[in-house]
């Protein structure tokens, strides 16, 4: 627990303090959260669907999301970028080639919020007339313009790690159930029940501008979403 402490909001640590001193959990029903990056980004999270519509053979199949030009959803963020790194340092997912011998190289997936350049290996990108690039590997989420603290501030639950995490990557659809978490200055009762779509959340989240590595993700500390279901005891 003091790890958690160390390097969660202060408002979460204490709430996870009032847990540890026996205080009642908060009972919550409501339709937005502050997902923190060990929540949102946890086993790539909310952004493994991504890496299945950004593939480029599946996009050949026409088993895929992507559309060039096309919004991610309607309406969603213009500031949103994504962009493909699998040159960064220290990622699992870096290589200087593909398994066909491609150059592995970056490029923005989504941009503008809109679906912009697939991944590619040497095989698929001599079928679909697209330069290789290795295909989809480490995320690089843009920061957005609100800092940490004042989303913290924003009086939703706040939502640390799960007890457990699903998620269908063609649909985009997840549910999660609470391990670590708070709202109004109390700790949520684990197993608190959150659900949402991926896509809606990622195209339309309040962003912070601090960003930290979580797994295959270098992204937001923390995303503020309107768009799920929060249901708890």
């Amino acid at each position: 627990m003091a790890e958690w402490r160390a390097t969660l909001p202060v408002k979460l640590a204490s709430a996870l303090r009032d847990r540890a001193d026996g205080s009642a959990s908060a009972p919550v029903r409501t339709s937005s959260a502050l997902l923190l990056a060990s929540a949102h980004a946890h086993g790539r999270g909310l952004w493994s669907p991504l890496y299945l519509h950004g593939d480029g053979e599946r996009i050949a199949r026409g088993l895929s999301r992507f559309r060039e030009g096309a919004w991610l959803e309607a309406d969603a963020d213009s500031s949103l970028r994504i962009v493909s790194d699998g040159t960064a340092a220290w990622s699992a997912l870096s290589a200087p080639i593909d398994d066909d011998g491609a150059a592995v190289r970056p490029f923005a997936l989504i941009d503008g919020g809109r679906w912009s350049v697939a991944g590619a290996s040497a095989r698929i990108a001599g079928l679909s007339q697209r330069s290789a690039n290795g295909g989809v590997r480490s995320l690089q989420v843009a920061g957005g313009a609100s800092g940490l603290t004042e989303l913290c501030d924003a009086g939703v639950p706040i939502i640390a790690s799960w007890a457990d995490f699903t998620i269908d990557d063609a649909s985009g659809r997840f549910v999660g159930r609470v391990q670590l978490g708070a709202w109004r200055g109390r700790p949520l009762a684990v197993g608190t029940r959150v659900s949402g779509n991926a896509f809606s959340v990622i195209a339309h989240a309040q962003r912070s501008r601090e960003q930290v590595w979580q797994g295959d993700v270098y992204g937001p500390a923390a995303l503020l979403t309107d768009r799920v279901t929060v249901d708890g005891p």
